[in-house]
């Protein structure tokens, strides 16, 4: 795709194009749009961002560049460019060898024998921020190192982010060597293919895990619609960083309501805090540390999402009741549409790009 650039670009040097004015906007915008807080080490990184976006898209000034990320849907092609600048989307299996440790020996054998004796053979894992599925991934090693009935298994395994280049990453599921620098050979060539100088993930496993667009900002689970609720395990590292304390709280109060009773939240060794949430414990299990769902019940387990809930105490609920949570469903929905719609048009303009950069 060849993109117009304006005449400006060759003679405004970048510390003239994104003024202090313009620094402020993008700031402020990343923080109402997706809660990321853009510290004082990256704003260099933010400024080559908005450079090179305009750049690229062909706008002659950061305000047209701004209007089309404000305008524009949380997967637009800016939107995409912008996030992948001031995120990190770097990660490789097996990684935080204590974590995966303590899951493996500890946490899914306990949770595979209290499943089986309750004959509910069904597990429910989320990793939060999951960049480009490393994360999610090495669950499903787990899981098929630690089942031979597999198959006979419901396991929902789900990854979410917001950046829209990682997800396309993790649905195809191939990665360079680099990825598996924490990685026994013998497991990677079990449930990898070598192929186009990398390994690729096998159709079983790949198939075991979906990836979708979710901001943690906003106010879309715990909720059945996009699958966050009802958690056995929720997985959040290394992204707390981008938030401010505010916004933590809210993401912490979200991840409460989304687990089960007994579920854990575990989170990267820099995002430990205070959760400040009766239900959740902090525990030390010798080096690492877990937050356990000490509630004795669901939060809203039947609700489609976690403000549509209807008391089911009232015989006759009134019409007003009825009309309010049927209009807050609808909208709901509507979203989650919108969100999955502009999903599968990012995945597309993903692989026109591989395609356009391998000719």
């Amino acid at each position: 795709m060849t993109k117009i650039m304006p005449e400006a670009f060759f003679v405004m040097p970048k510390e003239a194009f994104v003024t202090t004015a313009c620094e402020k906007v993008f700031v402020d915008f990343l923080y109402s749009k997706l809660g990321l807080v853009i510290r004082k080490h990256q704003l260099n990184g933010l400024h080559n961002a908005i450079y090179e976006g305009c750049r690229y898209f062909g706008h002659g000034n950061w305000q047209d560049y701004f209007a089309a990320l404000k305008y524009g849907n949380n997967v637009s092609p800016e939107m995409e460019q912008l996030i992948a600048a001031v995120t990190i989307g770097e990660s490789y299996f097996f990684r935080d060898q204590n974590q995966i440790a303590w899951l493996r020996d500890t946490w899914l054998p306990q949770m595979i024998d209290q499943r089986r004796k309750q004959g509910d053979l069904s597990l429910r894992i989320w990793s939060a921020g999951c960049s480009s599925g490393q994360e999610l991934y090495t669950l499903a090693i787990l899981l098929a190192e630690a089942l031979p009935d597999l198959d006979a298994w419901n396991i929902h395994l789900m990854g979410t982010d917001i950046n829209a280049d990682v997800l396309s990453n993790a649905l195809r599921g191939h990665y360079s060597s680099w990825s598996f620098r924490a990685t026994p050979d013998a497991v990677r060539d079990r449930y990898f293919n070598s192929q186009n100088n990398g390994f690729t993930i096998n159709d079983h496993l790949r198939h075991m895990a979906c990836f979708t667009y979710l901001n943690l900002a906003d106010d879309e689970y715990p909720s059945m619609l996009t699958q966050t609720n009802s958690m056995d395990l929720i997985l959040c590292r290394n992204v707390f960083i981008y938030f401010d304390k505010a916004v933590v709280d809210r993401v912490m109060q979200r991840f409460s309501r989304c687990l089960l009773p007994g579920g854990v939240l575990m989170l990267g060794a820099s995002d430990l805090i205070a959760s400040g949430i009766d239900s959740l414990r902090l525990i030390q299990h010798e080096n690492i540390f877990y937050y356990h769902n000490s509630s004795p019940q669901s939060y809203d387990s039947g609700s489609i999402n976690n403000y549509d809930a209807v008391s089911v105490s009232q015989d006759k609920p009134n019409a007003a009741r009825q009309r309010t949570v049927q209009l807050r469903l609808k909208n709901h929905r509507c979203r989650y549409l919108r969100q999955m719609r502009s999903m599968r048009y990012c995945m597309m303009v993903a692989g026109l790009k591989r395609s356009i950069s391998s000719k």
